[in-house]
């Protein structure tokens, strides 16, 4: 009776991890961590803009579909104090096998004159995600725009 308790729990266990895969294979949800250091100078009330889209490799003249996007109006740093934000994206969305997803991260003045912008491994965005062998989760670095 004991084993047959604890490989019903078990199957129900796996049951349950395999569905939570599945789930996540089937939507676009990307996790995003934001991060700006300590050494960037302070700003307040600017715009943060983070952008999942997709585009189909071959199709250049279909151009870029905005899957979801995140703006924060009132984005603000102060220095001295790393800043580390995360956000997802796409939870709602489909995931399409055809297609490449790629995230974006800028942060915008006022007056709409690019601040920062988003690197990772030292490349700036647009970023690959999920599909291709591109991964889930991304950290990006705010950097000064040049």
């Amino acid at each position: 009776m004991k084993t047959a308790t604890i490989s019903l729990v078990l199957c129900t266990f796996l049951g349950s991890s395999y569905v939570l895969a599945l789930a996540q294979e089937t939507t676009s949800k990307v996790a995003v961590t934001v991060k700006i250091s300590k050494e960037t100078p302070s700003f307040t009330g600017q715009r943060l803009v983070i952008r999942l889209s997709h585009n189909h490799p071959g199709q250049e003249d279909r151009g870029d579909s905005a899957v979801e996007s995140i703006v924060d109006t009132k984005f603000s740093h102060t220095q001295g104090m790393e800043t580390v934000l995360s956000y997802a994206l796409g939870e709602k969305a489909a995931l399409k096998q055809n297609v490449q997803y790629f995230v974006n991260v800028t942060v915008f003045t006022k007056d709409s004159k690019r601040l920062l912008m988003g690197m990772a491994d030292r490349v700036e965005g647009p970023f690959p995600v999920l599909t291709n062998g591109a991964p889930s989760k991304l950290v990006v670095a705010l950097v000064p725009a040049n």
